[in-house]
């Protein structure tokens, strides 16, 4: 009865259906795991971004480069030509690349055209191009983007060319190049990157889910281990030896729980049985005096003998109790044992 409410005092301060906490550590490894790669597939797919922007923006470049040094060539190729030739050559020159529509115009230092394309837009004046630079000064970043009326984008590029005519002079070459099909571009790039994106957030929730669940089975096989554990089931052993190395330092930590606890089990029964066989006599002892008193008449001499027997008997279980309470004391390491000197 002493162990059965030991152990049920037991089980009442540590029971096993613990309450679900507010939070779980499988979700919050899937939720950490998923951050993870989501953040480095959005750092991949950004630089992916930005290559393709990149790559687009320097092809463009390189194709305003060429076709400018080209027309420049044009127009010192037809120097002593008619305005008339020259229109002719520059429109054969901006068509010949269909595939990559652009817009040219020719104008002297005072702001008069000479010569440009057929078809220009009127929207395209001089005054929404930038500063003219030098064609040797032309790179990646230079000119100007803008959405023009039409909805479209357009870089616009003024560069400084030397005029075929007069050397002390230069003229102006203006170019106005439709990207509009670029931005498209990195429109419809942008909306797969997303698509991509949260499809691959998506894969790396339930894999790091998966992986969560499966990393934390030895854990759960450990906590139904311990859930087998009883009073009656003390021998059970959690065996360090096959589990992961991050939670063997927990399973062995815990057997040695067990064993301790096995032995204060063994202890605790041990020291109740001692404590019944030494209270049993005096109890005995005592009774069967009282019975004798109460059923045979006796003197006065047989009253107080059996008064000085019971005595030692209470004496014996008051020195027993003493004993109990000094190994209690001495058990609990919050109590100190102070020695004295007896004089």
């Amino acid at each position: 009865m002493f162990l059965k409410r030991v152990e049920t005092q037991v089980a009442e301060r540590h029971p096993y259906n613990i309450p679900s906490p507010s939070w779980s550590l499988t979700t919050l490894l899937a939720i950490l795991t998923t951050l993870a790669a989501g953040g480095i597939l959005l750092l991949a797919l950004a630089i992916v971004h930005w290559s393709l922007d990149t790559h687009l923006h320097g092809s463009t470049t390189g194709f305003l480069s060429d076709e400018i040094r080209e027309l420049q060539e044009v127009l010192h190729e037809d120097a002593h030509h008619t305005k008339p030739h020259l229109q002719e050559e520059v429109s054969h020159e901006v068509t010949s690349h269909w595939s990559t529509p652009y817009y040219v115009r020719l104008l002297r230092p005072n702001g008069d055209v000479v010569v440009e394309t057929p078809g220009i837009p009127q929207f395209l004046t001089s005054a929404v191009f930038p500063a003219p630079i030098e064609i040797n000064a032309l790179t990646s970043t230079s000119g100007t983007k803008r959405h023009l009326p039409d909805g479209d984008l357009y870089r616009l590029i003024n560069v400084l060319v030397d005029s075929p005519l007069d050397k002390q002079h230069r003229w102006h070459l203006q170019v106005a190049l439709d990207v509009s099909a670029h931005k498209r571009i990195m429109a419809n790039h942008r909306l797969q990157l997303g698509g991509l994106l949260l499809a691959g957030l998506l894969v790396s929730a339930g894999v790091g889910a998966m992986v969560a669940y499966t990393s934390l089975r030895p854990l759960r096989a450990i906590t139904l281990a311990a859930q087998r554990i009883t009073s009656q089931r003390l021998d059970e052993r959690i065996a360090p030896s096959k589990w992961p190395r991050e939670l063997m330092l927990l399973a062995s930590a815990f057997d040695t729980m067990l064993d301790q606890l096995e032995d204060a089990f063994n202890r605790l029964s041990q020291f109740a049985g001692d404590l019944a066989h030494e209270l049993r006599r005096p109890l005995q002892r005592l009774k069967g005096e009282a019975e004798t008193a109460l059923t045979h008449p006796a003197q006065l001499d047989d009253y107080q003998h059996i008064l000085g027997t019971s005595l030692e008997e209470y004496e014996h279980m008051a020195n027993t109790i003493d004993d109990l309470l000094f190994l209690a004391r001495t058990a609990n390491p919050r109590h100190e044992i102070a020695p004295e000197h007896l004089a």
